[in-house]
C-alpha cells in the first residue's frame, strides 16, 4: 500500500513480479470491502502485468462516490392502498397497492439502487392499519428545466381528466411534463388514493423563460474501440450542476442547453452495470474493473449562444 500525495500522485516501489489492479480509497482503518460502501472510491480500468525490472510509467484513476446501500427505517399506511416508506430517515418513497390488502400484516419488500448495482431490502412485518384518510396532496415541488417540468406531490395522485395526458409517471407522486410556457389547471382533478382532492381552485405553475443568449452547446466526437458507446460528463466548476450525454454510434456528441460558466469534462465508456450514465469505479462483487476515462479538461468554457466544437477525444484502441 501506499499514499497519495497532495496533489493526488502515488508510486509504488520494489513490487514482485505478477498481475495488480490499483484501488485508491480512504480511511484506511476500514475492512476494504468495507471502505467501498462508505468512502469515495476508485479501481484502475485494467491490470498491470508486470515482470523483472519492469516499470510502469502511469495508471490513472477516477474516485467516485461509494456504493452506498440504503435501508428502510420506517413503514406505514396513509389510506388502505397507499404505503409510506422512509430510507435512511431522509428520503420518502411510496408504494400503491390496487386493491386494499386484506392480510393483518404484510412484510416490505423493495428493490433499490445506488448509481452502479441493484439489492432487495425488506423491513417488518409491519400491520396493515386501516385508516381514514381526510389530508389532501399537495404540490411539495415543481422542477423546471429548458423545455420541461417535473411536479413532485406530497403523495401518490391520480388525474381525473385527459388533459394531463402530457405528463408522465416517474415515481407515485412525481410526474414530468414537456412545456414550453406556463401552465395552470383545475386542482379538482387532481386527487389521492383516498379521494381527497388537491384544491378547489386554478393551479399555476410559471416557467421563466430561458433563450439561447443563457445557454450554449459544446460538441465533438470521441475516437475509441469500434462498437464501444462512451458517455461525456461535463460539471459546471461554480454551481457543480452536472450533464451527461451517451455518444452516437458515430462517435459524435451534443452537450446541449448548457448555463454559461467554465465546466470540468471527463469521457468514459459506458460500462455501468445497470445502465445509467454515471462512472462505474469498479466493484468486489463481482470483481470487475473501473472503466476506462480520459480527462478532457477543466476550465472549458460554454458561452450563451454558442456552439462551441472541442478537439476529438481518443481512447486507446482495443
Amino acid at each position: 500500500t501506499t499514499e497519495s500525495s497532495l496533489n493526488n500522485k502515488f508510486y509504488f516501489n520494489h513490487i514482485d513480479p505478477g498481475n495488480y489492479f490499483i484501488s485508491a480509497t480512504i480511511d484506511d482503518g476500514v475492512v476494504f470491502s468495507d471502505r467501498i460502501i462508505q468512502s469515495e472510491y476508485g479501481f484502475s480500468s485494467k491490470c498491470i502485468s508486470l515482470s523483472n525490472n519492469d516499470k510502469v510509467s502511469r495508471s490513472d484513476l477516477l474516485i467516485s462516490n461509494p456504493l452506498y446501500r440504503n435501508k428502510i427505517i420506517s413503514a406505514s399506511f396513509i389510506n388502505e392502498n397507499v404505503l409510506e416508506i422512509y430510507i435512511d430517515s431522509k428520503k420518502k418513497i411510496f408504494k400503491v397497492f390496487n386493491e386494499p390488502i386484506k392480510n393483518d400484516s404484510i412484510l416490505v419488500e423493495l428493490k433499490l439502487s445506488n448509481y452502479a448495482e441493484k439489492y432487495d431490502v425488506a423491513f417488518g412485518p409491519i400491520a396493515v392499519n386501516s385508516l381514514i384518510d381526510t389530508i389532501p396532496p399537495t404540490i411539495e415541488s415543481c422542477n423546471v428545466e429548458a423545455d420541461s417540468i417535473t411536479v413532485k406531490f406530497s403523495e401518490p395522485v391520480l388525474f381525473n381528466n385527459d388533459k394531463f395526458v402530457d405528463f408522465y409517471k416517474l415515481q407515485p407522486n412525481i410526474y414530468r411534463a414537456s412545456i414550453n410556457n406556463s401552465i395552470e389547471f383545475d386542482g379538482n382533478l387532481i386527487y389521492d388514493y383516498a379521494n381527497n382532492f388537491l384544491a378547489d381552485t386554478t393551479i399555476s405553475i410559471d416557467v421563466p423563460p430561458t433563450t439561447n443568449f443563457s445557454h450554449g452547446t459544446l460538441y465533438g466526437k470521441v475516437v475509441g474501440s469500434y462498437k464501444v458507446n462512451y458517455i461525456i460528463k461535463a460539471e459546471n466548476n461554480l454551481t457543480s450542476y452536472v450533464k451527461r450525454v451517451r455518444t452516437n454510434s458515430d462517435g459524435t456528441f451534443m452537450l446541449s442547453d448548457m448555463e454559461e460558466g467554465f465546466y470540468t469534462l471527463y469521457a468514459y465508456k459506458d460500462k455501468n452495470p445497470i445502465k445509467l450514465k454515471e462512472y462505474f469505479p469498479g466493484s468486489l462483487d463481482p470483481f470487475l474493473l473501473g472503466a476506462e476515462f480520459v480527462f478532457v479538461g477543466d476550465s472549458i468554457e460554454v458561452r450563451g449562444g454558442w456552439e462551441i466544437g472541442l478537439e476529438d477525444i481518443k481512447f486507446r484502441i482495443q
